[in-house]
C-alpha cells in the first residue's frame, strides 16, 4: 500500500493545486476531513476505496488519476505479486490500467495451446496493447524486450513494432485490449457488433439501432 499512498501524496497535492483549492475547500467538497487530506497530502494516510472515490468525485478526476504514477518506459509489466489492492468495506479493487485516448478499443480473450508461439507484425502507428494473464504463463511484447508473465501479471507495450506470444510451459490464457488511435481505422457504418444470445442464435440488430 507504500506505493499507492505516495501516488496519492503526489496526485492529490497536484490535482487539489491545479484547481486552486485549499485543503479546506476540499474537505468540503469530498466530506472528507482536513486532518485526514492534510495526511493524505503528507504520505502519511492509507485510503480506502471509498475515501479515493470521493476524492475523485470531488476533483471531477478519474480515479486512476489519483492512484497510478507516470511511467515513461515504452513496455510497462503490473506484475501480481507486486501489484497493491485497495480494500473498501465489502470488495477489493487492483487498478490495471488507464486508457486515456480517442480512436476505437476492442477487447479479446486468447488462448495459446502448450508450446504455442505467435510473432506478430506491426500494427499501425500509435497502436497500444494491453495484456493481462488469466491463466497458465506466456512470453509476451516486442521481440528483443519481451517478458515472462504469469496468470494475474498485466503489460502493455506498442504494438506498432513486431512483437511476440508464446505459450510456456503448458497451455494460457489471456485477455487482450487493442487501442487503436482515432483515424488509423477506416470507418465503416454498417459494422455492429452481434452478441449470441441464448440458445445460440444471433440478436437481430440493424445499423440503425431500431
Amino acid at each position: 500500500m507504500k506505493v499507492v499512498g505516495e501516488a496519492v501524496a503526489a496526485n492529490l497535492r497536484r490535482l487539489r493545486q491545479q484547481q486552486r483549492l485549499t485543503l479546506s475547500d476540499l474537505a468540503r467538497r469530498s466530506k472528507i476531513g482536513k486532518a485526514t487530506l492534510s495526511n493524505l497530502e503528507a504520505g502519511r494516510g492509507n485510503p480506502t476505496l471509498e475515501t479515493l472515490w470521493a476524492l475523485a468525485g470531488a476533483l471531477d478526476v478519474s480515479f486512476s488519476q489519483l492512484v497510478l504514477e507516470p511511467e515513461p518506459e515504452s513496455v510497462q509489466i503490473l506484475r501480481v505479486r507486486h501489484s497493491p489492492e485497495i480494500h473498501g468495506a465489502s470488495v477489493d479493487l487492483r487498478l490495471l490500467d488507464r486508457i486515456s485516448a480517442r480512436g476505437t478499443i476492442e477487447l479479446y480473450e486468447e488462448t495459446f495451446d502448450s508450446g504455442s508461439r505467435r510473432e506478430a507484425t506491426p500494427h499501425g502507428p500509435g497502436v497500444i496493447e494491453h495484456l493481462l494473464v488469466t491463466r497458465g504463463r506466456l512470453l509476451v511484447g516486442p521481440i528483443g524486450s519481451s517478458v515472462e508473465l504469469e496468470r494475474g501479471d498485466f503489460v502493455r507495450f506498442s504494438g506498432d513494432t513486431p512483437h511476440v506470444y508464446a505459450a510456456i510451459g503448458g497451455s494460457a490464457r489471456a485477455a487482450i485490449v487493442m487501442n487503436y488511435p482515432a483515424g488509423s481505422l477506416p470507418e465503416d457504418p454498417s459494422a455492429v457488433f452481434r452478441p449470441l444470445v441464448e440458445g445460440g442464435a444471433e440478436e437481430s440488430v440493424d445499423s440503425t439501432g431500431e
